[in-house]
């Protein structure tokens, strides 16, 4: 008789085989989101019904199957992270497929010759949106970034210009290699701003200017970081003067570029580490923008946000084809986990109880905040209780 069925994985029970399972649960919960409140009761808002979980045990016994096989065929299942409709006898189990999040394996008997009489196997499944890893696209964007490259269209919002600081160990960079993270730095700010090429002749002239300029610090290879840094500071000042009425929304991208290449931009004798990285920078700047703009549950932008709502529009708009996850999808997502607040690099998605943010790199992030209401920078994670006491990890996606 026909018990389940999950992917290869059949449940039966007859006179001649028992592979069934007992212990079934399962587990609905609603979606909450939680922000910091110093001095009060934190803030709690009720973003829907969050993903299901179930489980059920499996008595495995040398009569009906080989036990070690059996665990591990299990164990190979976990490790292909694909979601699998479940039937029960031949009706479907929930409309959405459910991913095999956990295999615990317990109560396990040795016969003599050291084979497997029996176990208790304990397995963990999440309902599941996302059906395969997100892929990234540059073409999104039309992009080729590095020395020399073109401004591409851009397809969404952009954002002006924030450091993105690569670490928190201090280390500086070569002269190669500051040169290198200056330019990828200039055409991230283009990509953000390039919207603002259809906006006017004084904003196409800005972007043109920023454009020879990283293809001037890219061509001169002799040149030092100090001959480059001076160049770049220069030539920065003078196009805020000359455009600071004429081209006022860029005007900031352009002081946050002036004010990275003076602190020194990981060049000799800089005290901090800057990230090279032109997708991370990119997607820094498009969070960037959204500063200010209101809070509003649900939101994925462009005008109004919540926490999820803003990863999902900065990664989209970097390039990175992804569908949206929830702040609990993001803690248990497939992306490369990292595990303290410590680890954390320029880009990572940092995710807390009922929270997601985006790490920038210098002990802060750029979130959706419900208790002000709006994007902001936050205050730096370690020295917050409230960070600490309910940070899960972060997930690394450049």
């Amino acid at each position: 008789m026909s018990v389940a069925s999950w992917g290869s994985k059949k449940f039966d029970a007859s006179s001649k085989k028992v592979y069934t399972f007992d212990g079934f649960t399962n587990s609905a919960a609603l979606n909450l989101e939680f922000q910091e409140n110093e001095g009060g009761k934190t803030f709690t808002a009720i973003k829907g019904i969050d993903t299901e979980k179930l489980g059920f045990l499996l008595k495995l016994h040398r009569d009906y199957v080989d036990v070690a096989a059996e665990i591990k065929s299990w164990k190979a299942l976990l490790a292909a992270k694909k979601p699998y409709p479940l039937y029960i006898g031949k009706k479907r189990y929930g409309s959405l497929p459910w991913l095999l999040a956990s295999v615990d394996v317990s109560e396990v008997r040795i016969g003599p010759h050291g084979a497997m009489v029996s176990a208790a196997v304990e397995l963990g499944f999440e309902e599941i949106y996302q059906l395969k890893p997100p892929t990234k696209n540059t073409a999104t964007l039309g992009v080729s970034w590095g020395a020399g490259s073109a401004a591409g269209t851009r397809t969404a919002a952009g954002s002006s210009g924030s450091s993105s600081v690569g670490g928190s160990k201090p280390q500086a960079l070569d002269d190669s290699a500051a040169k290198r993270a200056a330019v990828n730095a200039i055409n991230a700010t283009i990509k953000a701003y390039d919207y603002l090429g259809s906006k006017g002749a004084s904003y196409k002239e800005v972007l043109r200017r920023l454009k020879e300029l990283a293809d001037l610090i890219a061509g001169k290879k002799s040149w030092t970081w100090t001959e480059a840094k001076t160049t770049l500071i220069s030539t920065l000042t003078k196009l805020i003067s000359q455009y600071l009425l004429f081209a006022p929304t860029i005007i900031p991208g352009l002081k946050d570029l002036l004010d990275r290449f003076k602190s020194g931009f990981g060049g000799a004798g800089s005290s901090r580490t800057w990230d090279t990285s032109s997708k991370v920078a990119t997607f820094l700047e498009y969070a960037r923008l959204q500063l200010g703009k209101p809070y509003v549950l649900g939101g994925k932008g462009p005008d109004v946000f919540d926490c999820s709502g803003l990863v999902y529009y900065c990664l989209r708009c970097t390039g990175v084809k992804i569908s949206y996850m929830t702040s609990s999808a993001w803690a248990v997502s497939s992306f490369p986990r990292v595990n303290s607040i410590s680890a954390l690099k320029a880009g990572d998605v940092v995710c807390f109880r009922g929270h997601v943010g985006i790490y920038r790199g210098d002990g802060t992030m750029i979130d959706a905040s419900s208790s002000q209401g709006k994007v902001r920078i936050s205050s730096p994670l370690k020295s917050v209780a409230y960070w600490r006491n309910n940070f899960i990890c972060g997930r690394r996606v450049f």
